[in-house]
């Protein structure tokens, strides 16, 4: 049966292509933690017991045997508190044992003067200084993932270049990582092309009960 997993990742390292990547798998379910928002230039916390209800609610399903594997990508930022070793947030993650896939991109630089960029608009000036300063910023949330992948370990690691240069592997990876059904690749280009057709559905009860799981459809069939 599948595993629950977490995805880490750091802040414009791709994981937008990657999640998009990993939702059309039609066994996978993607889902971003709510409980650290953007609010202006800081963030929302909030507590470490709300924190952990979301978890065990959100990883409920796995009380019993379940196809689908479902997964929270979680940034590392400003609000890791929740992420130290002992803590209690990671001690509930543990006991779930999810697969881990931590997601880099291999140009810091770019990176870096992406983070600088975004939400520009038209192309402006960027002082050195700034980049030297984001700069810094990526090598620190890197140092906090790689304390994380430690602590969690062993973990898949994905390189942002992958997502487009080797989509169909990468994600024969991650299905293995993740116990899942085997079932032909289909990109997000696709569209609904990746779902299944009427005779597929009706002629796999493995798949209509992936479909139905989570719903209150799941014990009729």
């Amino acid at each position: 049966m599948s595993r629950p997993f977490l995805l880490f990742y750091t802040r414009c390292s791709g994981t937008d292509d990657l999640s998009e990547l990993m939702d059309v798998h039609r066994f996978v379910k993607m889902g971003e933690a709510p409980y650290d928002k953007p609010k202006g230039e800081g963030f929302v916390v909030a507590g470490e017991e709300r924190r952990m209800n979301f978890l065990k609610r959100f990883w409920a399903a796995y009380e019993r045997p379940i196809r689908r594997a479902n997964g929270l990508a979680l940034r590392i930022g400003k609000t890791d508190a929740h992420l130290e070793p002992g803590s209690a947030f990671m001690d509930v993650v543990k006991s779930f044992d999810p697969a881990v896939i931590v997601l880099r991109d291999d140009n810091i630089m770019m990176q870096a003067v992406e983070r600088l960029a975004k939400g520009r608009g038209n192309p402006v000036p960027i002082a050195i200084e700034a980049v030297q300063r984001s700069l810094q910023t990526v090598r620190q949330d890197y140092n906090a993932l790689d304390d994380i992948a430690e602590q969690l370990g062993p973990v898949m690691e994905v390189a942002r270049a992958e997502i487009h240069d080797s989509a169909e592997p990468l994600m024969a990876s991650v299905a293995k990582l993740l116990a899942l059904p085997d079932v032909p690749f289909a990109g997000p280009e696709s569209g609904t092309g990746a779902l299944p057709t009427l005779e597929e559905f009706t002629a796999n009860p493995d798949l209509v009960r992936s479909f139905a799981e989570d719903t209150e459809f799941a014990g009729l069939v």
